[in-house]
This record gives structure tokens, C-alpha cells and sequence, in this order.
């Protein structure tokens, strides 16, 4: 029993300061005036913190206010303002991004299996919109073959002839586009 009660590991369980502070309830205040008296070490510690407080206490009550500038907390803000630099620099920004992607990969190994059926919905999205947007690029690139087979049949009777009578012609495909473009931006408006 000696041992336990010598032993500061096993004493490290009552809060000395908030004894000291009036801060425990009644409960609490009897548990440690129990302990306090079989533990010499409590004891010998609490009185240390009492003489802390009593040295604190005097040295606060005798120092004189100092006097501070009147601009005072505006220096403390503008200093405090100049160091902070959050993420302005593309280094930090990096970091920043590494250490999200670092936590997303630990937490995606760490739901294992559990992440399959997460993701599931996202990426049958995923598949949606590249389906979408595979669709969009052959019509393109298909528009964009008709009209250079359309253009060459037209100009193959015109061989030699002078190439500004095509002007109006290949002028007319960017302007119909645009026109259509337009359209679509109107109606949505």
C-alpha cells in the first residue's frame, strides 16, 4: 500500500490546481483531502503550487502598470497582419493539395471494400458524362469532315479558277455557326 500511495504515476489522477481553485464539487474536494492525507507526495506537491500562486500573486500585485503607446493594439494587428501569410505561395498551395490527396488515400484505403459502393454512383456518372462528351466529339469531327469533302467537290470545278469567288462561301459556314450560337445563348436568357 506504501508503494501506491509514494508513487507520483498512480497520485497523477486528482487535479491539484482545480483543488486549489475551488473548482472541484463537494465529492471531489473529499476524495482529495482523503488522498492528501496518506500522500506525501500530493501534499508535498500541492503545497509547492500554493507557494507558486502566493510568489505569483505577490509579484503581480507589486509591479506598476506599464504604459503602452496609444497605437498599441493597432501595431499588434498590423504586425500580427504582416506574418500571416496563408496559402499565398504556390509551394504552400502544393502542400496544401498534397496533404488533402494524401488524407483522401489514407481514407480510401481505410474504408477498403466499403469504398467500392461509395463510388459506385460517382462513377457510373463519370461514365455518363464521358459518354456525353464522346458523342459530342465525333459529331464534330464528323461535321468537320463533311465540310472538307463538300468544300473540296465545290472547288474541284473551280481549279482554276480564281479562289476569291470561295471566299463567300467558306465565309458562310462560320457565320451560320455563330448565328446559331447566339440563338441558343438568347433562349436561355
Amino acid at each position: 500500500m506504501k508503494d501506491i500511495l509514494d508513487n507520483p504515476n498512480v497520485c497523477g489522477k486528482y487535479d491539484l490546481a482545480a483543488y486549489l481553485d475551488g473548482e472541484l464539487t463537494a465529492e471531489g474536494e473529499r476524495m482529495v483531502d482523503e488522498h492528501l492525507s496518506v500522500c506525501p507526495h500530493c501534499n508535498s506537491e500541492l503545497n509547492l503550487q500554493k507557494r507558486f500562486l502566493s510568489m505569483l500573486e505577490s509579484e503581480v500585485g507589486r509591479s506598476p502598470e506599464l504604459p503602452l503607446p496609444k497605437d498599441f493594439a493597432k501595431r499588434i494587428v498590423v504586425t500580427a497582419e504582416s506574418n500571416v501569410s496563408g496559402l499565398r505561395n504556390k509551394s504552400e498551395q502544393f502542400n496544401a493539395l498534397f496533404l488533402v490527396a494524401t488524407v483522401a488515400l489514407f481514407c480510401l484505403f481505410a474504408l477498403g471494400a466499403e469504398a467500392s459502393g461509395m463510388f459506385q454512383g460517382l462513377t457510373k456518372t463519370f461514365d455518363a458524362i464521358a459518354s456525353v462528351v464522346a458523342v459530342v466529339v465525333r459529331v464534330t469531327a464528323s461535321f468537320f469532315i463533311g465540310l472538307s469533302v463538300v468544300l473540296r467537290n465545290v472547288a474541284a470545278p473551280l481549279e482554276g479558277a480564281n479562289y476569291l469567288l470561295l471566299l463567300p462561301a467558306i465565309l458562310t459556314v462560320p457565320i451560320l455557326y455563330s448565328m446559331g450560337r447566339m440563338l441558343v445563348r438568347l433562349r436561355r436568357i
